[in-house]
Parts: structure tokens; sequence; C-alpha cells
């Protein structure tokens, strides 16, 4: 699951704490290799950064084009497309728009 590995990081740098518990985990891969990751999507599950506030779900879908966060929690849902592309990689992912 190389590939989800810089979006799990930027989750746990705007959530400020480490996740308690990874609910869901997949990843495609290249039939022909499976060593080579073609997606990863991943729901994790974070303790509230703010002492008794509600605790943040965390999810993502990563591709080879493109990514997309979603922060869920009882006070607020944020979603981030794209949160690290270029304008090359918007072009070739038009889903993530």
């Amino acid at each position: 699951m190389d590939l989800g590995v810089y979006t799990i990081n930027l989750l746990r740098y705007i959530i400020g704490t480490e996740p308690a518990s990874v609910d869901v985990a997949e990843c495609e891969t290249v039939p022909e290799n499976p060593h080579i990751d073609l997606s990863t999507t991943a729901t994790l599950q974070f303790p509230s950064p703010a002492p008794g506030g509600s605790p943040v779900t965390g999810r993502f879908v990563c591709t080879m084009n493109g990514s997309l966060l979603d922060f869920i929690s009882s006070a607020f849902t944020l979603k981030v497309r794209r949160p690290a592309a270029g304008e090359e990689a918007r072009r070739h992912a038009p889903f993530l728009t």
C-alpha cells in the first residue's frame, strides 16, 4: 500500500493525532505485478484533537492520478479533492473534480 502513505501522513498532520484504528484498508494492484499499486482506499478513526471534542473519521482514496480526503466528525465534514495534485493530474483525473 505504498500509494496511500503520503495521504495517511496528511490526515495525521491535519487532524493532529495518530489514528486509533483502521476500519477499512484496500489496495488494487496491477494484475501482472501485485507489487505495483493502482489505488489505495482506507477509513481510519482518530481520537478528538481537542479535549472533550468529537472523534474524527478520516477517509481517503488515492490513485495514480489523484486523491480525495474526507474528514468527518459530529461537528464538521470537510472534503479535500486533489490535495497535492497539480494541473497535469487534474487533466488526467476528471473524476476527482
